[in-house]
């Protein structure tokens, strides 16, 4: 049997898919501070297409494209991969 925590969170996650407002296309728009959004290359919930049309939307962000973490980043060295991304990201930022 499987571990009920996994259920919790697939549900979760089925119940935050319904609730993006309306105006996410718009706000995404009028962002305005150095926006940073990373994406897995081969998610099988949300495909990267998705992170692409919203790297598009947001002036002057960038898209970090993720490769082997699937949806969930589960793996230690995924957290290290994205700390590595951030901190750059933060530091562009900091001296743009």
């Amino acid at each position: 049997m499987g571990d009920r925590r996994n259920c919790q969170v697939a549900t979760n996650h089925i119940d935050a898919m319904g609730t993006v407002p309306s105006t996410l296309v718009q706000e995404l728009q009028e962002v305005r501070s150095p926006f940073l959004f990373i994406h897995e290359t081969d998610d099988p919930l949300v495909p990267i297409d998705h992170g692409e049309a919203s790297a598009r939307l947001v002036p002057n962000s960038k898209l970090h494209r993720l490769q082997g973490a699937g949806h969930m980043f589960f793996y230690s060295q995924t957290w290290q991969e994205i700390a590595k991304i951030v901190a750059a990201h933060t530091h562009d930022a900091a001296h743009a």
